[in-house]
């Protein structure tokens, strides 16, 4: 199961620092940038629900969405694109053992895997630059992947 945690807009620093550079190298463009967290479990949904409302966000500046179904998710979006960075398998994350721990230690089943990743949303900007730029900054090709996913007039 896919969870993601989503900062608040008023109080996202990150978001918005990375946007100014990317503006800065690029021209422009808007940038939303969220932590995923691809959890391996033979549980329902309220186990998912728990980990992320109780474990991996904060309730007052943070929101998660617990993905099922990518299609239903575009719904809505008001973005072009956005770009998946993930740790490659073979490369240890040791954020998503720490995750598994906490799960675990929190009183839950400990999930089967966890991966961790960043997602960053583009909104009025090319392709080619936003993912170039992404590879420059927050990637590197040796240790992630990278998966880029369209969507017409995407909105969060």
């Amino acid at each position: 199961m896919l969870l993601e945690i989503i900062t608040d807009d008023k109080l996202d620093i990150e978001s918005r620092s990375i946007t100014k550079s990317f503006i800065s190298s690029v021209g422009r463009g808007q940038i939303k940038v969220s932590r995923l967290y691809l959890i391996e479990a033979e549980n329902d949904i309220s186990y998912f629900e728990k980990i992320a409302r109780e474990i991996l966000s904060d309730p007052v500046v943070e929101k998660y969405d617990i993905h099922l179904d990518l299609k239903e998710f575009f719904k809505g979006l008001d973005y072009s694109f956005f770009i998946d960075v993930w740790l490659k398998k073979s490369v240890t994350d040791v954020v998503a053992k720490s995750v598994s721990q906490a799960i675990a230690d929190f009183g839950l089943s400990k999930p089967l895997n966890v991966r961790t990743g960043k997602r960053f949303y583009f909104r009025n900007c090319e392709l080619s630059k936003a993912k170039k730029f992404v590879l420059e900054e927050f990637a590197n090709e040796i240790i992630n992947t990278l998966e880029v996913i369209n969507g017409e007039n995407v909105k969060r």
